[in-house]
């Protein structure tokens, strides 16, 4: 068994001007382990997981107390538990056979195939305004997330035999035997608001009161 991560990072910043500022980011994560929950060793397989993270912001002065700050940003992550590349005769698919007196499960995890992906597109906006004793702070954070998916068990088929005489027989499984017809894809897609309004105000030297109202809208899947 073996875990590995390959990893990237890029980070570059531009002075436009004394009142422009960019910034851009970019991170790579890739990871790969194996899926050694089947009893047999001829069905491990890869599990192959990505990350992607990218953001551009920039901050602008319009004045010297009005500053306002962009940012752009889109992740990636994706999980993936496949299984063989080889069928059980005579099916599409290898199944889970068990056989109870000999104790062990023919077969690929039981768990496979499956995956799961994230794509996260963000836009943030941020408004700084400074004026007297006040810094009033106007901001909002609007994602919009589609999230395929497809999980559904026993999609290969489960066959429990009581023994091993029963399978090779070729009667049916005397103890269990079920297949799902179908493995259809779920859109885990939302839409996802954060809202704010803030004023740090200095009422002395000493004392500064922190005043603000927030909203957050969380779209049903």
């Amino acid at each position: 068994n073996f875990f590995k991560q390959n990893h990237a990072v890029i980070n570059l910043d531009y002075n436009q001007s004394t009142a422009t500022q960019h910034h851009f980011r970019f991170t790579m994560t890739n990871g790969a382990d194996i899926d050694n929950l089947s009893d047999l060793p001829q069905f491990y397989v890869p599990i192959p997981s990505k990350q992607r993270l990218f953001s551009y912001t920039m901050i602008h002065n319009f004045s010297a107390n009005l500053i306002d700050e962009n940012r752009l940003a889109f992740r990636r992550s994706s999980q993936n538990f496949p299984v063989v590349g080889f069928n059980f005769p005579g099916l599409n698919v290898f199944p889970n056979i068990t056989l109870d007196d000999l104790g062990v499960n023919i077969g690929p995890d039981p768990n496979a195939p499956q995956f799961g992906i994230e794509n996260n597109y963000q836009w943030v906006n941020n408004l700084t305004y400074l004026r007297g004793n006040h810094s009033f702070k106007f901001g909002g954070d609007f994602r919009n997330i589609i999230s395929p998916q497809s999980f559904s068990q026993r999609v290969r088929g489960d066959y429990e035999y009581l023994n091993l005489e029963t399978f090779l027989r070729d009667l049916s499984p005397d103890a269990f035997g079920e297949r799902n017809a179908g493995n259809n894809i779920y859109y885990g897609n939302q839409h996802v608001l954060y809202a704010f309004v803030q004023d740090d105000w200095r009422i002395r030297p000493n004392l500064t009161l922190n005043l603000g109202v927030s909203y957050s809208y969380q779209q049903v899947p």
